[in-house]
C-alpha cells in the first residue's frame, strides 16, 4: 500500500455535488488531465493509478408513519437503485443491473476492502416521524486488500479517460422495506483516491457477476453459466480466477430464494466440495477467516451501525447456530486474507449448485453473485502500453509477484496476475 491522494470527480457541467430525487441519476465524468504527475524535462513523473471512487451520500429522508422499526445505517445504500462505471477502453466495468447500493456495499466494498467496511458509524433513522439528514459512503475498489499488494490491481487514470460514472436514486416508495419510510433527494458526491506509482502495471480487474434463475418447486440450486466470461468487458482473455460466490437469501434487502436456515446440506463436485450437512459451518469459516464474530452480536445501540454482514441475533440459533433466517447471503467461496492469486481457483463454463438441498420449498429467483478475477489480453495490454506512451514491442510483461529473489516467470504462465512492464534486454 502507498499513500494516496484525492481527485475531486465533477459533472460534465463541473458541479461536483448534485443533488438527485428518486428515480433520477448523475453522470460524473473521468477527467485524465491529472494521470501524470510531477513530470519535468524528458521524465514522464509519476503515473496516477486510481485505487477506488467514493461515494459521499446525503440522503434527505421523511418518516411519516411511525412504526417500532429502526432503520439502522447498514441499510442506509438501498438508496441508491444502481451504479454504473462505463469506460471507453475497456466497456461496462460496473454492470448497473447487478451493482446497486448494498451489493456495491457489501460485494464489492466489503470484499475488496479486505472484510472492513468504508464510512465512520451513522445515526441510525429513530421510529419518531420527522425529516432526517443521514449520510453514507460507498467505496468502490479496484485495489483488492485480501491480497498483500493491494495496490497491484489499481489502473492508470489515463486509461479511464472520458469514463461515465452514474448513480440512481432508488425510485420505491418504501426503499428500506418500511412503510411510511421515503427518500425525498440525495446529495451525492464522488472523488477518487489516487495512488503514484513510478513504475507501470497492467492489473487484473475483479469483475462482480449476477446469475439467476427461477426458483422451481422441488429445485435444487441453480446451475452458473458461461462462468469466467467476460460479458460486456472489453478486451479480457477468456476465464477467470474464482474470488467469490454466494448464494443471495431474502433478507436484509438482498434479493433471493428464501432464506438461509433453509438449505440443509452443500454439495460442490467441481470444487471438491463433499456433502455437507452442516451449513453453518460455511459461516463459522467465512467469519472466522474474516476476523469477525462467530457466535453472535452484542447488544445493538440504536444510535450506531454495528452490524456485520449477516444480522446475526444475539446467540445463536437453535439448531442452525449461524445459518440463520437474517443471514443476507451464504458464502460459498470468498477469499482468505493475505492469499494470493496463483492459488484461486481458475473457472470457466457451467458450474452447478444443484447440489444444495433446502428443507422448504424455494420461490422467487436463485441468485449467485460472484467475484471473478479477469485478465487482460496481450492485445488489450499492448492498447494500455500505447495509451500511456510506451511502445509494446520495446518492454516485456512480468507477472507481479510481490516477492524478491524469485525466478522471472513468463506472463503467460500466471493467469490473472497483475503484471509488471520491463524494458527487453538487448539481444
Amino acid at each position: 500500500m502507498k499513500n494516496s491522494n484525492q481527485i475531486d470527480l465533477r459533472t460534465q457541467g463541473g458541479v461536483r455535488t448534485v443533488n438527485v430525487t428518486p428515480g433520477n441519476s448523475v453522470q460524473y465524468v473521468f477527467d485524465a488531465q491529472q494521470s501524470r504527475i510531477g513530470a519535468s524535462g524528458t521524465s514522464p513523473g509519476m503515473y496516477n493509478y486510481v485505487a477506488g471512487i467514493m461515494l459521499s451520500v446525503v440522503m434527505h429522508v421523511v418518516r411519516a408513519t411511525s412504526a417500532a422499526t429502526i432503520i439502522y445505517p447498514d441499510q442506509f445504500p438501498r438508496a441508491l437503485a444502481s451504479i454504473g462505471l462505463t469506460a471507453p477502453m475497456f466497456g461496462t466495468m460496473l454492470d448497473p443491473t447487478v451493482v446497486n447500493g448494498m451489493t456495491a456495499k457489501h460485494l464489492l466494498e466489503y470484499f475488496s476492502m479486505g472484510y472492513q467496511r468504508a464510512g465512520v458509524n451513522r445515526l441510525a433513522i429513530p421510529v419518531t416521524d420527522g425529516a432526517y439528514d443521514r449520510t453514507f459512503e460507498i467505496f468502490i475498489p479496484f485495489k483488492q486488500m485480501w491480497n498483500p499488494w493491494p495496490d497491484h490491481f489499481d489502473f492508470w487514470l489515463g486509461w479511464l479517460d472520458e469514463s461515465i460514472l452514474e448513480i440512481f436514486v432508488e425510485s420505491s416508495a418504501t426503499p428500506f422495506g418500511v412503510a411510511g419510510v421515503s427518500v425525498t433527494s440525495c446529495d451525492i458526491s464522488a472523488v477518487i483516491e489516487t495512488v503514484p506509482f513510478s513504475e507501470i502495471i497492467i492489473p487484473s480487474y475483479t469483475v462482480l457477476r449476477m446469475y439467476q434463475q427461477a426458483a422451481a418447486a422441488g429445485s435444487n440450486g441453480p446451475k452458473l453459466t458461461n462462468v469466467g466470461d467476460a460479458g460486456a468487458l472489453q478486451g479480457c482473455d477468456d476465464g477467470s480466477r474464482l474470488q467469490a460466490m454466494l448464494f443471495s437469501h431474502q433478507a436484509g434487502g438482498f434479493i433471493g430464494s428464501g432464506t438461509a436456515d433453509q438449505i440443509n446440506a452443500i454439495t460442490m463436485p467441481w470444487r471438491d466440495q463433499a456433502q455437507s450437512t452442516l451449513p453453518w459451518a460455511f459461516f463459522l469459516r467465512f467469519l472466522e477467516s474474516a476476523k469477525l464474530l462467530q457466535s453472535g452480536t452484542p447488544t445493538a445501540i440504536d444510535n450506531f451501525d454495528i452490524s456485520e454482514p449477516y444480522l446475526m441475533p444475539t446467540g445463536p440459533a437453535v439448531g442452525g447456530l449461524l445459518n440463520d433466517a437474517t443471514a443476507r447471503y451464504t458464502p460459498l467461496v470468498w477469499t482468505q486474507l493475505g492469499e494470493l492469486v496463483s492459488t484461486l481457483q481458475k473457472v470457466k463454463g457451467n458450474y452447478p449448485l444443484d447440489g444444495i438441498i433446502f428443507g422448504t420449498t424455494q420461490t422467487g429467483s436463485f441468485r449467485v453473485y460472484t467475484r471473478e478475477l479477469k485478465q487482460f489480453s496481450l492485445s488489450k495490454c499492448s492498447e494500455m502500453l500505447a495509451a500511456i506512451g510506451v511502445d509494446p514491442s520495446k518492454v516485456d510483461l512480468v507477472p507481479k509477484l510481490g516477492r524478491k529473489n524469485v525466478k522471472p516467470v513468463s506472463a503467460d504462465k500466471m493467469f490473472g496476475m497483475p503484471r509488471g512492464v520491463v524494458a527487453k534486454k538487448a539481444a
